[in-house]
């Protein structure tokens, strides 16, 4: 399924212009002029990335994603192949039960099989090591996380919203844990499409925060994303809410598909030296 998304937009470049210039404005804020090493989860086509740009400006950059091939041709598209500060980490499950959720689609009722699946998902780590870092980015691949858990267990199943929310808790935990103290981490997250919001496509920029309040006030949005539950769980985790003092919460903006459009926002905490 994930190669199948990846393929069908590795040519978006053009749609994804703003969607992209909003990301890199996002790092270029939260970084010093002159950076260390950052780590993007769910690279994959790399549309929503300035390859160049983040090869120049930091010691190290870490391409993560489960699909390989999209990466290596994300990196020959942009004509950065032999940049020598780019690290690619292909094959890289970063929900820490992708191969028990296969499990699952042949056992959806198997209690102790689920059991795992929350416990593991709750603490997702990432082998090697390249932590921490001194930016780490999500660039909208929670939603396909949870899609996942969608096309395995259906929202009807029992345990659906528990499995929902380990993933969700655990992908932000795994984006402070790879963290250095002092450094950021930045949730970028697409949260509902024009395919249940058409109004989407024609709303002015300025009026896509209120937009966005009247889908989640409506409860229009993609499952266990509602930027309002999710801002939350930096003051409710243990684990995230030191950064609490510091989150801040993007204005929504547009992305464009192509075939599609999405409303995203972005999550960007500091976490504490002590």
């Amino acid at each position: 399924m994930q190669r199948q998304w990846n393929a069908q937009c590795a040519n978006h470049w053009r749609f994804a212009t703003e969607h992209r210039q909003r990301i890199m404005e996002l790092i270029r804020q939260s970084t010093p002029a002159s950076a260390g090493r950052v780590c993007i989860l769910g690279a994959g086509n790399c549309n929503d990335l300035d390859l160049p740009t983040l090869a120049q400006r930091f010691s190290q950059t870490v391409l993560i994603d489960l699909d390989d091939e999209a990466l290596q041709h994300a990196v020959v598209r942009q004509g950065v192949v032999d940049a020598p500060s780019l690290m690619l980490r292909g094959g890289c499950d970063i929900s820490g039960v992708w191969d028990d959720l296969e499990l699952l689609a042949a056992a959806p009722q198997d209690s102790d099989l689920l059991e795992r699946i929350v416990q593991n998902a709750e603490s997702p780590s990432l082998p090697g090591p390249h932590a921490p870092f001194d930016l780490v980015v999500s660039t909208c691949v929670l939603s396909q996380l949870i899609k996942g858990v969608v096309e395995v267990l259906g929202q009807e199943h029992p345990r659906f919203l528990d499995v929902v929310s380990a993933v969700r808790r655990g992908h932000l935990r795994l984006l402070f844990d790879l963290a250095a103290p002092g450094g950021q981490a930045i949730l970028v997250t697409d949260f509902v499409s024009s395919d249940s919001a058409p109004e989407i496509t024609t709303t002015a920029d300025a009026d896509l925060a209120g937009l966005a309040q009247r889908l989640i006030a409506q409860r229009n949005f993609f499952h266990g994303l509602n930027p309002a539950v999710v801002a939350s769980l930096w003051q409710s985790d243990s684990r995230l809410a030191p950064s609490r003092g510091t989150l801040r919460v993007a204005r929504p903006w547009r992305w464009d598909f192509g075939v599609r459009q999405y409303l995203v926002t972005a999550f960007t905490a500091t976490k504490p030296v002590a």
